[in-house]
């Protein structure tokens, strides 16, 4: 049984490893170009007020382009036009002409037609316009693909890369040459694997931890990986599911059935220990832990009302996704870790008919969290109940996990989840407590700089190095050798990073992301955002903790201060000067508050004992009990301070929005189209109130209406779009239907706490 325990072992671990670097876009380390079949899309830029596309064409043939015009200074732009050339082996194949209307620009998308051509052929198209430089742009993307766009001012590109990649869809109804397919859907599975890998790795690490694992050993890995074996399953159902076209409802009750086999062998194979095991549960233990997870997860759904609801326009974006899946049966091949996401999501919709399956998903990636933050601080504090205490202060407290959820991070939530676990995995034989703190805090740092997921396959090799060497992690010595293996890691990415720095860096960039106000992704914004909640109260104690360490500890921790403030130094620098930061200046705050947190907690442990052994002489139980019932208020006050959203301000569909779409599925007709209001982000429009949900509630659709300028052309263009019904929320609404009201033209149909539907009545 041993070899068939090395076996999973390493089955698990290389196939998350692939699925780590398989679908990655920017790892400088693997092409990429060698995973997916792709069109790729190199753009070559003349000063001379145009754009150039060149494109290898596939035997299908791309079909069409479409460019979204975009202005980018009203003041400047006048009524222009836009000259599209085909051009291949220096011969004009065609020219389009496109006539742009500053009223209508925001609905405008213009199809530009390629023609079919033998496999191999480059196109190239250029594409000129008559705006005044600086006054004008374009997005562009396939039709048929989803595809990340580029925005282009008169030639230049706009806060964008000089080249991008466009992907084929996998159409799950009808596959033309299905075995064609099977390399790329094989590369896609293994992201899907690595996201189911962390859904039950994490789930069934807690589950061997409440049947009374004491240390997470070989037979509580056994117990991980073998229930962890579902992504497997997974991916060779998927492979059925490619070439026999059998729906995802039937792969995902074959694959439950596999899997309910395989425990059943397992308990066979392994029965002594398993049900020895099981006759040492402490069953009032485990009802409480079951209590604690109903009443958790009860929390979650009523609480995640204002944080996961549709927050945000990752909100819509994700739902869209998910609706678009559901009706189309196709699975986009886009940016690379939102597929395994997009996937269970699906999977989840069609298992439960839910529009809002996407919510419940957030919220089990939420409760891991917070469990993954129980087992990291059950580790280092070795007491459950701190470990508790850890779970709720860095789940509760801190506002960046509910900042994550409520923006629909969810892989994010994941991937903290995972390293959370990974660290307690890796510190679990070790006693002393403050060489745990030193380990964790120095492999949490390196990622602040680091390509997490470079940095997370390194951590899954030493995992696997050690169950592979069992024998010597008894010697309690692999803390120092590992730490070294660390340093040296992060040495050399420093070095990488600190070159990449030099030669990105500019003042502009510097001034921008420290001071700049309104973007929330600064580092002013982020730092007031730790503050709100009890972020005050993890950055004081965690801070006090962190002092008090290295004063106590500094004989032996000697090189740590340096460390912390080369690797600080470096991070900072690159998340200022980078033009996309490594990792992120809000994973590096959750990275933060993460190690504060776990220096909270031990400041709070290092004080409770303290009274204990000094001040009052009580019985024991007593001090159990009082501990206790303070974890318990403490969890209370943070689902209390949990209650509201994170930012207010981002929540743009609320129950008020869901009861105005309750009214229209009830009293208005189908398929009717609605204005509402939007604003210009990154290029595109975006609602600016909760009416951007109708065609994810009702069966209408919607036309933004931010580029209307005066009365008459609002009602030219509400009849030149058949436009029925305004739709105006809680958010920022355009002057012009004011003005529209005022006038007559619209009549009052509902209007309910804030939200108003008016009847176009324009003559």
């Amino acid at each position: 049984m041993e070899k068939i325990h090395k076996s999973i072992y390493l089955i698990e671990f290389l196939a998350i490893g692939m699925g780590l670097i398989s679908p990655l876009k920017d790892v400088r380390l693997i092409n990429y170009n060698f995973f997916q079949k792709k069109r790729e899309i190199v753009l070559s830029v003349d000063m001379n007020n145009y754009v150039e596309q060149t494109f290898t064409d596939f035997p299908d043939g791309v079909g069409a382009i479409e460019i979204f015009p975009v202005i980018i200074d009203q003041s400047t732009f006048e009524n222009s036009q836009l000259v599209v050339n085909i051009i291949s082996k220096d011969e004009v194949l065609s020219e389009q002409i496109f006539h742009i209307n500053k009223l209508t620009i925001s609905q405008e998308k213009f199809k530009i037609k390629i023609p079919r051509s033998e496999t191999g052929n480059s196109f190239l198209i250029e594409i000129q316009s008559t705006a005044l430089p600086g006054s004008f742009g374009i997005w562009s993307s396939f039709i048929d693909s989803y595809s990340g766009g580029q925005l282009f001012v008169n030639g230049d590109p706009f806060l964008a890369d000089i080249s991008f990649v466009t992907y084929d869809r996998f159409d799950l109804r009808n596959i033309s040459g299905r075995f064609e397919y099977l390399f790329d859907y094989m590369s896609v599975w293994f992201q899907l694997l690595l996201v189911y890998g962390v859904l039950f790795f994490v789930i069934s690490i807690f589950m061997a931890h409440v049947l009374g694992e004491k240390n997470i050993n070989r037979n509580g890995l056994s117990i991980v990986f073998t229930i962890a074996l579902l992504p497997l399953l997974m991916f060779f159902c998927g492979i059925l599911q490619i070439v026999f076209d059998i729906p995802l409802q039937t792969i995902f009750y074959i694959v439950v059935m596999v899997i309910a086999i395989c425990d059943v062998v397992f308990l066979i194979n392994n029965k002594k220990n398993v049900f020895e095991r099981i006759r040492k549960i402490k069953y009032k233990n485990l009802l409480i832990g079951s209590i604690t997870l109903l009443v958790f997860s009860i929390f979650n759904c009523f609480q995640g009302i204002p944080n996961s609801t549709m927050p945000w326009k990752d909100g819509l974006y994700h739902q869209q996704l998910i609706q678009n899946m559901v009706n189309e049966q196709s699975i986009p091949l886009f940016f690379p870790y939102h597929i395994g996401f997009h996937l269970i999501s699906l999977i989840t919709y069609q298992l439960y008919a839910d529009t809002q399956s996407v919510y419940i998903l957030g919220q089990m990636v939420y409760l891991l969290f917070f469990f993954s933050n129980y087992l990291l601080g059950e580790r280092i504090s070795n007491s459950r109940i701190y470990g508790l205490l850890t779970a709720i202060i860095i789940t509760f407290y801190s506002p960046f996990g509910m900042l994550l959820l409520s923006w629909g991070k969810y892989p994010v939530l994941l991937g903290f989840s995972l390293f959370n676990y990974l660290m307690a995995i890796l510190s679990e034989k070790e006693r002393d407590e403050n060489n745990k703190i030193l380990y964790v805090c120095i492999i949490l740092l390196g990622l602040i700089f680091i390509h997490w997921k470079i940095f997370l396959l390194s951590v899954l090799i030493i995992v696997l190095y050690r169950v592979s060497k069992r024998k010597k992690i008894a010697r309690g010595d692999y803390i120092e050798k590992d730490t070294r293996y660390f340093l040296l890691f992060i040495c050399i990415a420093m070095i990488y990073e600190f070159i990449s720095v030099f030669e990105n860096a500019n003042l502009q960039n510097l001034v921008s992301s420290l001071i700049e106000q309104g973007d929330p992704y600064n580092f002013v914004e982020l730092l007031m955002i730790s503050l709100d909640r009890g972020g005050a109260i993890i950055w004081f104690l965690g801070s006090i903790g962190v002092i008090r360490f290295l004063y106590q500890h500094r004989d032996t921790t000697k090189d740590f201060p340096i460390w912390i403030v080369i690797i600080l130094t470096i991070s900072i620098f690159s998340l200022i000067f980078l033009p996309f930061s490594v990792i992120g200046k809000l994973n590096f705050m959750m990275l933060l508050q993460i190690i504060l947190g776990l220096f909270c907690v031990l400041e709070i442990k290092k004080f409770a004992t303290t009274c204990e052994q000094n001040f009052v002489e009580w019985n024991p139980d007593y001090y159990k009990w009082l501990r206790k019932i303070s974890v318990l208020i403490i969890g209370i006050l943070g689902v209390i301070i949990n209650l509201q959203p994170v930012q207010s301000i981002n929540v743009l569909c609320d129950a008020n929005d869901l009861a105005a779409f309750q009214w229209i599925n009830i009293n208005l007709p189908e398929n009717e189209y609605f204005l509402i209001s939007s604003e210009l982000w990154n290029g595109r429009q975006f609602p600016t109130d909760g009416g951007g949900w109708l065609p994810v509630f009702t069966a209408n659709q919607v036309i933004f209406s931010d580029m209307l300028t005066d009365q008459t052309k609002y009602c030219d263009y509400i009849k030149e779009n058949n436009i029925e019904y305004v739709y105006i929320g809680s958010g920022t609404t355009p002057r012009v239907q004011y003005q529209a009201i005022e006038n007559g033209d619209l009549d009052p149909i509902y209007y309910s706490d804030g939200i108003s539907i008016y009847q176009v009545s324009c003559k």
